[in-house]
């Protein structure tokens, strides 16, 4: 299974905070936004984790399900 890992460069000036990502659950409703005053941001969703990190239910994380679709 693979997953993302991209760097997203963005536009900013140097010491301004700046919105830089956003994520949206349709079914929950939860919601994520990402401020920085960097460059760029990583998008990573977890692509080598094995069932070593273990989720809120205490189940491990499989490879690629840091966000899922």
């Amino acid at each position: 299974m693979f997953g993302y890992d991209p760097h997203c460069p963005i536009d900013y000036l140097k010491g301004v905070l700046k919105k830089a990502a956003y994520a949206e659950s349709e079914e929950s409703g939860l919601t994520l936004s990402c401020y920085t005053t960097q460059p760029g941001v990583q998008f990573y969703t977890g692509n080598f984790l094995c069932g070593g990190i273990k989720g809120k239910d205490g189940r491990g994380v499989p490879a690629s399900h840091g966000i899922l679709p």
